[in-house]
């Protein structure tokens, strides 16, 4: 029995080291246990920051493009397709991510006032400047 249970993990290991490549339309698969898989060529890190003024201070050179992909996302791409795949090495990814004020949890006075200045907009009537003097003064 331990000798069957022997032969059944070569016989595994043998078919698990058996990958061959194959080339079709110009793209590199592999052939496995699992079927064809794609094979893409290494690409460099991305650098990721939080603000535009990150991907202005990069300074993209004419080879590449700003893609925008939401209100939050802006990635700095190569223009020309860097494979058969038609992917584009991303450069920079700029990804916008904005506090948010926990109603109904305690926070400690300075938090709190840093949240208050920091999250939130002082409409110019709410603080008693009143240059147009569109509000009726009370006497």
């Amino acid at each position: 029995m331990i000798k069957e249970a022997i032969e059944k993990i070569q016989e595994l290991c043998e078919a698990h080291a058996q990958h061959t490549t194959e080339m079709i339309d110009g793209r590199l698969y592999t052939k496995g246990p699992k079927g064809y898989q794609g094979v893409t060529p290494p690409q460099a890190q991305t650098i990721k920051i939080n603000t535009l003024t990150g991907i202005a201070d990069y300074s993209p050179v004419p080879e590449q493009m700003i893609h925008v992909i939401d209100h939050k996302t802006v990635n700095v791409v190569d223009k020309e397709y860097v494979d058969k795949w038609l992917t584009r090495s991303i450069h920079v990814i700029a990804s916008h991510e904005s506090p948010v004020y926990q109603f109904g949890q305690f926070y400690d006075v300075e938090s709190f006032i840093i949240a208050m200045q920091s999250m939130f907009d002082q409409d110019a009537s709410d603080n008693g400047d009143d240059p147009e003097g569109r509000r009726k003064r009370q006497g």
